[in-house]
């Protein structure tokens, strides 16, 4: 049996702090964020404020390193001599691309797409999962705008993202 959760009568006090910090962010120039986001980073990584570089895979880099292509097993090798931070990702799309071949692709595709996805892991690829947070944020928006009695900028039932 699920358990009720207890109504919040008062924000947390993480929530308190961050509405305060995101009030004054929302003070700062461009530069002052920069510097910011600089410093940020080496708070974070102890020093450096360089993150690691991030690189994304498509379906074809994968399917060709499966094939064992010279050309793109001597690029990702480089690239990751050369970046030693890199990591190498799978975005959604790719993610969705080799697990439609996988599913629903005829004998060859879909032996294509499972040696795919064993190279991707052995070569440490990793997939992501990318939060679209578009569409929730532009309709907070514009209820805080029509709240605020602004239906003439933003008639009610209009969206952002169709």
């Amino acid at each position: 049996m699920k358990r009720k959760k207890a109504q919040v009568e008062k924000p947390s006090n993480g929530t308190v702090i961050a509405a305060k910090a995101r009030a004054e962010g929302n003070k700062w120039t461009d530069a002052q964020r920069e510097k910011l986001g600089e410093d940020f980073l080496k708070l974070y990584y102890g020093g450096e404020s360089k993150p690691a570089q991030l690189v994304a895979v498509d379906a074809n880099v994968l399917f060709d390193l499966a094939d064992g292509l010279d050309d793109v097993v001597d690029a990702v090798s480089v690239i990751r001599e050369r970046l030693c931070d890199a990591r190498f990702l799978i975005p959604p799309t790719v993610q969705h691309e080799l697990a439609n071949w996988v599913l629903r692709g005829d004998g060859q595709k879909r032996a294509a797409a499972r040696k795919a996805i064993r190279l991707g892991q052995s070569w440490r690829i990793v997939p992501v999962n990318l939060i679209a947070a578009g569409h929730g944020i532009a309709e907070r928006i514009a209820e805080r705008v029509r709240e605020q009695g602004f239906d003439v900028i933003l008639p009610l039932g209009w969206r952002v993202f169709p």
